[in-house]
C-alpha cells in the first residue's frame, strides 16, 4: 500500500477493512446479522490503531533489553546466568542456567522443567534455588548469580513468606 495520496491512517487501516468487512460477511451469510457500515470502518481504524501502538511498543522494548550485553565476571569469579519460561495455561515452567569463568568461557549448564508451578514469581524462585543447589553440588564457588527476572530480586533484598519450592 504506497499510495501516497492516501493519509497513512487510511492506509494503515486499509488490512482491517478488508477483515471487518470479511467478518461481517460471515455473520451475515451464517448469523443472518448486519453491521452497519460506519460500524466497519470504525472498528477498522480502531483495530489499525491498536496494533500499530502495540507493536511500537513491542519495538522499543526489543531495542531496551538488547542494549545490554554480556559482561565478563571479575579475574578469579564464575557467572551463573539463569533463564526461565513459564506457561500459565499448563502450570508447567523451564529453567536453565549457564556457568561462565572470567574469559566467557563455559564451565557447564544444565536445563529442567518443574510441573504444577502457580507463577512467574514461583518459576525463577525455582530457577535459583535450583542453580544455586547445582554448584553447591559442583563444589563451584566465587559466582555471581545473574537473571533477568525481577522477582529474585525483590525477595532477596525484602524478604516475605514465600511458597515451598520443595
Amino acid at each position: 500500500m504506497n499510495n501516497n495520496r492516501l493519509e497513512q491512517k487510511i492506509r494503515q487501516a486499509i488490512p482491517w477493512l478488508l477483515w471487518q468487512i470479511w467478518k461481517d460477511m460471515n455473520s451475515h451469510t451464517f448469523k443472518a446479522t448486519v453491521v452497519p457500515p460506519r460500524q466497519i470502518v470504525t472498528l477498522a481504524f480502531d483495530e489499525a490503531e491498536i496494533w500499530i501502538a502495540t507493536n511500537s511498543l513491542q519495538a522499543e522494548t526489543e531495542q531496551v533489553s538488547s542494549a545490554k550485553a554480556w559482561s565478563k565476571p571479575p579475574v578469579g569469579a564464575f557467572e551463573c546466568n539463569l533463564g526461565t519460561s513459564w506457561i500459565n495455561a499448563q502450570s508447567k515452567c523451564g529453567v536453565s542456567w549457564i556457568l561462565r569463568d572470567s574469559q566467557g568461557n563455559t564451565i557447564s549448564h544444565s536445563r529442567r522443567s518443574h510441573s504444577a508451578v502457580r507463577s512467574k514469581h514461583e518459576t525463577s524462585l525455582r530457577a535459583l534455588f535450583w542453580a544455586v543447589e547445582s554448584m553447591k553440588n559442583m563444589r563451584q564457588n566465587n559466582i555471581i548469580f545473574e537473571a533477568s527476572a525481577g522477582e529474585i530480586r525483590e525477595v532477596l533484598l525484602s524478604p516475605r513468606p514465600s511458597p515451598n519450592l520443595n
